[in-house]
């Protein structure tokens, strides 16, 4: 008996494989296992099992980059390839020319070549996506008049905020005309420019009755509409491709009333409390006002300002006097340094002196401005009732009652001849 060596015993079960023409061409499916993408290369390497057996699979740079998905492990696919034999290694290997998701079929991949295509040209970006206005006064809804989904979106709008107006821009949502009519819809809505916000779309159903809003032509119309557009499609497992091209995705159509709508009563809480932290902030403002004239009465210098200066001149004295004392005793020798000592001493303090009296003037000045009598200077007086307590409103005194006006250089007694109210016009 011949014996072979293993490279012979190889080729000729590589030469039976290739010659076995119902392992050409076949189709299968199984679950992908150990994916490796040679990266200087291009080639994929991986293998396809199902619960009983697991085959190696290769699939080349030109027939992987027809493949409109990433494979990764877990995902179930349907295969088209040929049976080959490897004869460097001693395994059977499955070349593989076309790849596709099970259970999808073309369905699947028009959907991911048309998201590719959009993707490729920018209609998705992220920098394109505009912000929802937060207080919209009207919103416009592209759906079908008889839908399940328009309900849904009037009832959660009303109960949020029944003063926020909506308007419905009517489109078939399934079915062959579908397409056209949500993009001449849509088209019609930026015409009109009167909605602050748009929401596009339909109840859940099955893939095929979603299919007006995976087209090119409603994808492009979300795109290019002058008015923000939030897509609500379907269940929150639906994805479209309306949800790439919009500035916004709703899980559902009430979902995206919730979005659209803020809630009055929230808005109204945040006024009110907008509005105590504003009154709070005013009386804090005003409080710190009303001390700032007791800040400066209590300063000693603003009491009593010649206190200080007195102070300074005595001292000045004195120190004249020493020089004085001190040149007499040193009458020879001494008396032209100390002069010119005691002169530029005195010099010194009366400049000092005058600084001072200058600091003290200007705060003076400023005490004299918040004084209530700089006040009556200006022609303005002050009015008590015979008790004695200031009146700050007609309704504090009665016709015939005595009353006494303080003036800037005295008082008045005066008695009410009549009581009368300003209109509301201030007459």
């Amino acid at each position: 008996m011949e014996i072979w060596s293993v490279t012979r015993l190889n080729r000729e079960i590589a030469l039976v494989l290739r010659q076995g023409v119902q392992l050409r061409d076949i189709r299968f499916e199984g679950e992908i296992s150990n994916f490796k993408h040679h990266r200087s290369s291009g080639h994929w390497y991986f293998s396809l099992k199902d619960a009983g057996a697991l085959i190696n699979v290769v699939m080349f740079r030109e027939e992987a980059a027809e493949v409109p998905f990433t494979p990764q492990d877990g995902l179930r696919v349907q295969a088209r390839g040929s049976t080959r034999f490897y004869e460097r290694d001693g395994r059977v290997q499955i070349y593989v020319s076309e790849m596709q998701p099970a259970g999808q079929g073309s369905f699947w991949l028009a959907f991911e070549r048309l998201r590719q295509k959009l993707e490729a040209e920018g209609l998705f970006r992220a920098e394109n996506k505009r912000r929802l206005p937060s207080f919209p006064r009207v919103v416009g809804i592209v759906t079908s008049p008889t839908g399940a989904a328009l309900g849904d979106i009037i009832r959660v709008a009303r109960r949020r905020n029944p003063s926020v107006r909506l308007v419905l821009i009517p489109a078939a949502v399934q079915g062959s005309a579908a397409p056209a009519e949500i993009a001449a819809a849509l088209a019609r809505a930026s015409r009109w420019a009167g909605a602050d916000v748009l929401i596009v779309g339909r109840g859940g159903g099955a893939p095929e009755d979603l299919q007006a809003f995976n087209t090119e032509i409603v994808a492009r119309a979300v795109a290019a509409s002058s008015v923000p557009v939030v897509s609500a499609v379907g269940h929150e497992t639906d994805v479209t491709i309306t949800d790439f091209a919009a500035d916004l995705r709703a899980p559902t159509p009430s979902a995206a009333a919730e979005l659209v709508v803020p809630e009055r009563e929230a808005l109204r809480l945040q006024c009110s409390d907008l509005g105590r932290l504003l009154r709070a902030r005013l009386e804090r403002r005003l409080a710190e006002k009303r001390r700032a004239p007791a800040l400066f009465q209590a300063e000693r210098l603003l009491r009593r300002p010649r206190e200080l200066t007195a102070a300074r001149r005595q001292e000045l004295d004195f120190l004249a006097e020493r020089l004085t004392a001190a040149g007499q005793r040193r009458r020879t020798g001494g008396r032209a340094v100390l002069a010119a000592g005691a002169a530029r001493l005195r010099t010194t303090g009366e400049r000092f002196l005058a600084a001072r009296e200058r600091e003290t003037a200007v705060l003076a000045a400023r005490l004299q401005a918040l004084s209530p009598l700089a006040v009556l200077g200006r022609g303005y007086g002050l009015v008590y009732d015979d008790a004695g307590a200031l009146v700050t409103g007609v309704a504090a005194v009665r016709a015939g009652r005595a009353v006494r006006v303080r003036l800037r250089d005295g008082r008045l007694d005066c008695r009410v001849e009549a009581v009368r109210e300003f209109e509301p016009d201030g007459e």
